[in-house]
């Protein structure tokens, strides 16, 4: 069973949305304002108070939110069903590198996924106080580091 919903897969079933995902994807496909997020609530309010500086890429961001927040749904609901067989793996941007592996690459990227939001140390809750932008090997070097103090 889910642990978000009791009776089994016919729970799960009953309580599966789907007028909001559609409702989701239409407003984002027709760029109208689109909350799939409480927290964007306010930063939405702030937006048309200013006169909707950016209106396409403002509009675009919160879309895209939208079908990334549906896709995560569908997916969850897909895994469950199968039992296990088909899985997800969904991430947020979170820090981008200096540089990929050699200083000559295209900066490498750290995304986290929903399971890495609450784990405390997560290299996206790390800190730089001083020097340089870290590069992919530095996060990697941290994540090796991280991983030991684990064991200890």
């Amino acid at each position: 069973t889910s642990p978000y919903v009791g009776g089994g897969r016919e729970g799960v079933l009953e309580k599966t949305d789907m007028g909001g995902v559609a409702l989701l994807r239409s407003s984002a496909k027709g760029r109208r304002i689109t909350i799939c997020d409480s927290n964007d609530r306010k930063k939405v309010l702030e937006w048309l108070k200013a006169g909707e500086p950016e209106r396409e890429e403002f509009l675009n961001n919160l879309a895209s939110k939208a079908e990334a927040t549906v896709s995560r749904y569908c997916a969850i609901s897909a895994e469950y069903h199968s039992g296990g067989l088909y899985e997800s793996i969904f991430g947020k941007k979170v820090l981008e590198c200096i540089y990929g592996e050699n200083a000559y690459q295209n900066p490498a990227s750290l995304f986290r996924n929903h399971k890495s939001k609450n784990y405390l140390l997560a290299l996206h809750k790390w800190e730089l106080v001083a020097g340089s932008p870290m590069s992919y090997n530095n996060f990697c070097d941290l994540d090796c580091r991280i991983l030991y103090l684990r064991t200890l």
